[in-house]
């Protein structure tokens, strides 16, 4: 008889401690890939950059804007992907960390609480700070979409204004889509295969 091992997951989610059980057989591994997408608007305004100049300098950070002109929601959006059965696969817990100019910051856990890195969204802010939710996957990808901030105009003390959402990740264990971007068509975010990063299954395996 195949033993199964039942792990706790523990999640805090909007002042609530959510509980729940995740079987997994000690034979066989669950392989887990997410996919992050554009969170604002539906025009990308830069390439990949880390200063949107001309020629943009160096970096793994896009811009996205609706061209409204105005304030406008930011979302987090992804696609995941685990090879057993459709679920949660990871906890966001969305932070600030305003430095000149505002910044919104998503931190990623997987189930077992493990970290996976973060997404940034500059030229933004939020009223949700400390709030929680969860992001799906499943063996057809799971989208999650949850709204986090909106765009802000930043004063004189960061260089860049403007509504848009510039959005990065922190690196490692996050992979860019180098090939995609700038050359993909604009209000493609929602198309699975216009992510921006994303997690590797070698990298984000369960009981392997």
């Amino acid at each position: 008889m195949r033993r199964i091992c039942a792990f706790l997951i523990a999640a805090t989610l909007g002042g609530a401690v959510v509980g729940s059980l995740f079987p997994v057989s000690s034979a066989a591994a669950v392989y887990v890939t997410l996919y992050s997408h554009g969170g604002a608007g539906n025009y990308l305004e830069c390439g990949w950059h880390g200063v949107c100049i001309n020629p943009p300098s160096p970096g793994n950070a896009l811009d996205w804007s609706s061209h409204s002109g105005s304030p406008e929601n930011v979302f987090w959006r992804s696609y995941g992907e685990r090879s057993d059965y459709t679920d949660y696969i990871a906890v966001a817990t969305i932070r600030t960390q305003h430095s000149g100019c505002h910044r919104v910051r998503v931190d990623v856990s997987d189930a077992f609480g493990f970290s996976k890195g973060s997404i940034l969204y500059t030229h933004t802010n939020t009223s949700k700070a400390g709030q929680a939710f969860y992001i799906y996957g499943g063996p057809n990808p799971a989208w999650t979409s949850s709204l986090i901030a909106s765009t802000v105009w930043d004063g004189s003390n960061c260089s860049w204004s403007g509504y848009h959402n510039h959005q990065l990740s922190t690196g490692y264990p996050w992979y860019d889509n180098w090939s995609r971007y700038p050359s993909a068509p604009a209000n493609g975010w929602s198309n699975p295969t216009l992510w921006l990063w994303h997690q590797s299954l070698q990298g984000w395996c369960w009981s392997c």
